[in-house]
């Protein structure tokens, strides 16, 4: 029901779906709050990473597409 309501509704958090199926799945089995941490934690060892601004963005990018589907789903 969760998947046909994303994906019926949302052309956006469909793309996100398909694009990263992996992580829908993590989002569901662990739930948003966890889910969330795991985002967050992903976000501060960048700091520690030294990447070229393309590499960087492409990061955030996925952040916050996870962070919105995060947020369908909560």
């Amino acid at each position: 029901a969760l998947l046909d309501a994303i994906l019926g509704n949302s052309p956006y958090l469909s793309r996100i779906v398909q694009n990263d199926p992996a992580w829908f799945r993590i989002l569901c089995e662990k739930g948003p709050a966890a889910a969330s941490l795991d985002i967050y934690q992903a976000l501060d060892a960048l700091k520690n990473q030294d990447l070229e601004q393309a590499a960087l963005m492409e990061q955030l990018r996925r952040a916050k597409a996870r962070i919105a589907l995060l947020i369908a789903v909560a």
